[in-house]
């Protein structure tokens, strides 16, 4: 959007003075490059979550997905210290019913960095995210 306002104010301003357009060109290659690199990370963003799913059964999380092959990663309750949903900000700002729960773990854990989170483990665009929650509170605090 910047870059298509400054674009507008370059031609208005280079028609108006009689100059050329080619500053012009300049704004056009950084939209075309803006538009390529935002087309490439959906892409990416897309394979991604296309293989993601989460189990929540009674002694466990999997995790499972990956970009070129599946990737399964189990976390037990025991080491979870805290659960926190948050409502994503893509959510808010378009109106969808996007969430993420972020699990902080209690133990020394090599620090993983995921989509929504910097520590611990984020389970992310989770269909009832609420019901997950509430699933994954009774069978952390309820040990």
């Amino acid at each position: 959007v910047v870059f298509i306002i400054l674009l507008s104010t370059n031609i208005g301003y280079s028609i108006k003075n009689d100059l050329s357009l080619s500053g012009a060109v300049t704004y056009i290659s950084c939209i075309i490059f803006t538009l390529l690199l935002s087309l490439i990370n959906l892409m990416i963003q897309k394979k991604m979550y296309a293989k993601r799913a989460y189990y929540i059964t009674d002694k466990r999380i999997l995790i499972v997905g990956g970009f070129f092959h599946l990737k399964y990663q189990t976390l037990n309750y025991r080491f979870v210290g805290s659960a926190i949903m948050r409502r994503t900000m893509f959510s808010k700002v378009f109106g969808m019913n996007s969430y993420s729960i972020n699990l902080i773990m209690n133990i020394n854990k090599q620090l993983t960095i995921k989509f929504f989170s910097l520590s611990g483990t984020a389970l992310s665009y989770l269909e009832s995210a609420d019901k997950a929650y509430k699933q994954i509170v009774d069978l952390t605090y309820g040990n």
